[in-house]
């Protein structure tokens, strides 16, 4: 945990007390940026943007088609509670809806023993379908973008009805979240909308930033402050198990978020992102919960991906195994640019050059017996390096004689099964899983005679093993139970050094391995009473063998349909989250030998409350507003007499005594607006008010630095048809988001010229925030459709107009005056891909 008391640079570092290496290395990928960024705006200079536009002309002629070009839609139909297959499940194009059968323009299917589905010859373009089942709800699924090369894949849940009434077309709510135990602060989030979020890059950590109540903790990572929580309460799941954190360029122990993703938006299905009052089968979180949904090959036709683009180039392959067994391949991995052109000799990145490389695969397959199973996983490797020169002639200060290698690895393998029981009612989900990360950075200087010597080193790894097993039972069409085990095995080996000036010599702080353990066990249940009121029980227990601490947590939620438009959500619910391993395992040097003052630390715990309103007013467009209160306690925070509390650091390490005294309130209202893509645009209005406190060991209530206290987004695109068939696609789309500024703790000028330093005003600690954050992203696109492979140019850029928002402030001695530091510039990324 960085000490509020310190400013960002490299001159806070107290590593007697607090580690700032996380720190550093997030510094050294500020720097990286802030060198590309100039670059970028070379190459987007006159000459180039007339051969981009010269390409998108050639393009652009060679795309027209002189016959309508169609695709393949398929998928399946299936039980959203039991899972099961439906057979005989009917799929209409909806564009030819009013003609008969026996109509030659008709399009229809219907799902086979499987609950699969095709539907062939359907146009390319964004197309609407209904999926209707005798005794189930029939279910619109609209908008749905068909393109020239790649076959549509969808898997449609459909809800069994509790009354033979009237028949009733149900519209399947773009924002509705996968898991059907949900009831409030979900929504689903997908690739369409990845690509069509201006200045997202198709990150899903940058995109969520759209949603009510979400924000950054700054441009230089997409690390997600949720309610005014940190970003260490946020849980990754991948296919229903959790990982580490997925990104690159992390910000140290502890974090959720980094600089890049490093899962790509071309694997991804549509996902889930919960924001509060989880329920039962999730735990280890307190702040937000991405629930990561990996897409399936195509298994009847092998497909490519090539993307060319400033902030990596990227290759996607994916087809049948097997025909026979349904069994499919999902393949994508992605490289640097930059760092490409720097192994080969040109660099544009300046003094750091940020060299990553990620995969991802998917391998699934259909048994007769067994079920299915899928072998998935993703692993990263980054790497940042501030060299310093072998040349005492150019240096002018000490800092010209240091240089830092930072080094992340991360890794995740799992399998799953899905076992479908012969009473048509059970499933059972097994999952597997090994990971792997690991934290490198090392500091050192080069003496005048150019010797290297350390002054910091650390190397935190961290293997892990996992198994969670899920059984779900469809009791009948209005009761769901649903109940799972989850063990986690975690290991670790920690090491860390640093050169005491007092001494002269290389300290060991931290040196220690092993492993520990992580149980979650939860159960719950579904209850549909009567056609309008869902109600969602459950309970959920943690128990983390460290050191024996546990928790017991029940929840609650419920979702009241007044009438066909509106309804009532209310979700209720108790949650824990685990401190990262080195935080526990933190040695100390004492008398009478090595302690380790923080391994008998309690799980920090939040109380959710949640009541929401939402109404639909046409078919696609949907208002809601949520209100929420949350009481946070077992706060890690430092001694009795300090303001130091863990709700205000996003990652960190220390080995200063932690004790569990602290707490913590956030409350606020949330509200959004939304037209759902159709008729060619989409827009969404967010809003958010609130207050975030925290009592720390001087018992004094404090805003957390994260108390920003509004949010608002707007965010809108529109499509349009061009070509000579009208089958081609110019996409424009922009976000605009103004909210307060982080807190701050403020500079005493007056002191700090007489003392010749930087010194706090630690009377109005978090008193007063740092200028109002202001952006406008822009994204444009344009989509080629032909017969064979499809193209597609994207230019999205972040901080369209180059406003310079303020990232924290610093007392200059030269000038002897406050300055600052901002965030992000002007920021272009220009992409070209070819699917084929």
């Amino acid at each position: 945990m960085p000490s509020p008391t310190a400013s960002p640079t490299e001159d806070s570092v107290d590593i007697t007390t607090l580690n700032h290496e996380a720190f550093l290395r997030c510094f050294i990928f500020r720097l990286r940026i802030s060198n590309i960024v100039p670059e970028q705006k070379m190459i987007l200079s006159k000459p180039y943007w007339s051969l981009l536009l010269l390409v998108v002309i050639l393009i652009a002629d060679t795309g027209r088609a002189f016959s309508q070009l169609t695709q393949t839609v398929k998928g399946r139909i299936f039980d959203i509670d039991s899972e099961f297959p439906l057979w005989g499940a009917s799929v209409v194009f909806v564009h030819n809806l009013p003609s008969s059968p026996d109509d030659a323009s008709f399009i229809g299917s219907t799902s086979d023993s499987l609950g699969n589905f095709t539907l062939k010859n359907i146009p390319v373009g964004r197309q609407s379908f209904s999926f209707s089942y005798l005794g189930y709800e029939t279910r619109m699924v609209r908008e749905v973008i068909v393109g020239s090369v790649k076959e549509v894949i969808l898997e449609i849940g459909l809800k069994e009805k509790l009354t033979s009434l009237k028949e009733v077309e149900i519209t399947a709510a773009k924002d509705q979240p996968l898991n059907s135990m949900t009831s409030v602060s979900a929504r689903i989030f997908s690739t369409d909308e990845a690509s069509r979020y201006a200045g997202s890059f198709e990150d899903p950590g940058r995109m969520a930033q759209s949603f009510a109540g979400v924000s950054n903790d700054g441009d230089f990572s997409n690390e997600l402050v949720i309610r005014g929580n940190s970003s260490r309460g946020v849980l990754w799941r991948m296919e229903g198990i959790e990982i580490p954190n997925p990104n690159h360029f992390q910000s140290g122990e502890g974090a959720s978020g980094g600089g890049i993703s490093i899962l790509s938006s071309n694997v991804l299905a549509n996902s889930d992102f919960l924001t509060g009052a989880f329920p039962a089968e999730y735990g280890n979180a307190t702040a937000g919960i991405f629930d990561i949904k990996l897409r399936k090959g195509n298994t009847t036709k092998r497909e490519y991906t090539l993307l060319l683009g400033i902030l990596g180039t990227e290759i996607g392959l994916e087809g049948p195994l097997s025909k026979k067994q349904a069994s499919s391949y999902l393949v994508h991995y992605r490289y640097s640019t930059l760092g490409i052109l720097d192994n080969i000799g040109i660099n544009v990145a300046g003094d750091v050059v940020p060299n990553y490389q990620d995969l991802s695969i998917n391998l699934f397959t259909k048994t007769k017996k067994l079920g299915t199973f899928s072998l998935f996983g993703i692993a990263g490797y980054n790497a940042a390096v501030l060299s310093a020169k072998k040349d005492s002639t150019q240096w002018t200060s000490f800092s010209d004689q240091r240089h830092e290698t930072g080094i992340q690895l991360m890794g995740i393998v799992g399998l799953s099964n899905t076992y479908l029981l012969k009473d048509q009612k059970t499933f059972i989900r097994s999952i597997l899983s090994g990971s792997y990360r690991s934290n490198q950075f090392r500091r050192g200087y080069y003496d005048y005679g150019y010797e290297d010597n350390l002054l910091y080193r650390e190397k935190f790894n961290y293997p892990g093993l996992r198994g969670s097993v899920l059984i779900n039972t469809k009791v009948d069409n209005k009761n769901t139970i649903r109940s799972g085990i989850i063990y986690s095995a975690l290991y670790f080996d920690l090491f860390q050094e640093d050169y005491n000036g007092d001494t002269d010599k290389i300290e060991t702080l931290l040196e220690t391995s092993g492993n520990t353990g992580l149980i979650q066990g939860y159960s719950q249940w579904k209850r549909r009473i009567g056609a309008n009121l869902n109600v969602n029980l459950g309970l959920h227990f943690t128990q983390f063998l460290l050191n024996g601490h546990n928790s017991l947590e029940p929840r609650l939620g419920a979702v009241w349909k007044i009438g066909s438009r509106e309804s009532i959500n209310f979700g209720l619910g108790l949650h824990s989250k685990v401190e990262a391993v080195s935080i526990y395992l933190a040695e100390r040097v004492e008398p009478g030998g090595i302690s380790r003052p923080n391994k008998n630390l309690d799980l920090m715990k939040s109380l959710h409350v949640v009541l929401g309103y939402s109404r639909s007013f046409a078919k696609n467009v949907h208002f809601k507003v949520e209100t929420y209160y949350q009481y946070l306690y077992d706060v890690p925070i430092f001694d009795s007499v300090s303001y130091i509390s863990a709700l205000n650091f996003g990652s960190g390490y220390t080995n200063v005594q932690l004790s569990n005294q602290g707490t913590g309130t956030n409350y606020g209202i949330e509200l959004t607006l939304e037209k759902h893509f159709s008729k060619g645009y989409f827009f969404m209005i967010t809003a958010s008010l609130f207050d975030s406190k925290y009592i720390a060991g001087d018992k004094i209530e404090r805003n957390t630095v994260y108390n920003s206290n509004f949010i608002t987004n707007l965010i809108g695109g529109k499509e349009f048809k061009v070509g000579g068939q009208k089958q081609n696609v110019l996409g424009v789309n922009s976000r605009i988001i103004w909210k307060g500024g982080n807190r701050k703790i403020p500079i005493d000028v007056a002191a700090s010229q007489v003392a010749a330093d930087r010194i706090y005003d630690l009377d109005a600690i978090y008193e007063s925030r740092l200028p109002d954050y202001y952006r406008i992203d822009l994204g444009l696109s344009y989509r080629i459709n032909k017969s064979s492979l499809a193209w597609v140019i994207t230019l999205d850029i972040q901080n369209l107009s180059n406003r310079a928002n303020v990232y924290y402030e610093f007392y200059d001695k030269d000038t002897q005056a406050v300055d600052y530091v901002n965030q992000l510039g002007i920021l272009p990324v220009l992409k070209f891909k070819i699917i084929f």
